[in-house]
């Protein structure tokens, strides 16, 4: 089922932006960060995530700043049946940034295997997408705590997020 999701809406985003090359990498993870992802695939279909390197009229970089990160990296999270992987990382920069932005293309596809740490043959995908996208206004981190501070850069910092995965691709080096 969740393979089916993952393939599907991979052609949903390649159908409107474009063929793009998928990188593609597996991981272990723990037993019980296994089952709550599954947990996500059962109730969401697929597991996903999605995030967006933004830039304003100024050229400016929007980035933030997570509590566990460390450094600075683009807005983005979970897929919560937001209608497409676009609207997610919309919601989430909003989320995280207070910043509403359009979506402007595609810039990054991962598919992730991700396997059971005690039984290698249990397995699911998960899709990331980056998207480019435009926006503007202040940026102020979000009323949770995923979010430690949001900021417009005109260059990049010194230090950036090893969360992204993506390498520089992800941070419009």
């Amino acid at each position: 089922m969740a393979r089916r999701a993952v393939a599907a809406e991979q052609r949903r985003l390649f159908d409107r932006f474009g063929e793009r090359r998928v990188d593609s990498i597996c991981v272990e993870n723990t037993p019980d960060r296994y089952e709550a992802g599954l947990q996500l695939v059962e109730q969401y279909g697929m597991l996903a995530d999605a995030g967006a390197v933004v830039r304003d009229d100024s050229d400016r970089l929007l980035l933030i700043r997570h509590p566990e990160g460390d450094g600075w990296g683009h807005p983005g999270g979970g897929y919560e049946r937001d209608g497409s992987l676009a609207a997610t990382a919309r919601r989430e920069v909003r989320e995280e940034t207070g910043v509403d932005v359009t979506i402007t293309g595609l810039r990054y596809v991962r598919e992730k295997t991700i396997v059971h740490a005690g039984d290698s043959s249990r397995t699911y995908p998960m899709l990331t997408a980056i998207f480019d996208a435009h926006g503007s206004g202040p940026a102020t981190a979000g009323d949770d705590e995923e979010v430690l501070t949001a900021r417009w850069f005109e260059t990049l910092p010194t230090v950036l997020d090893s969360f992204t995965g993506c390498r520089g691709e992800c941070h419009g080096a």
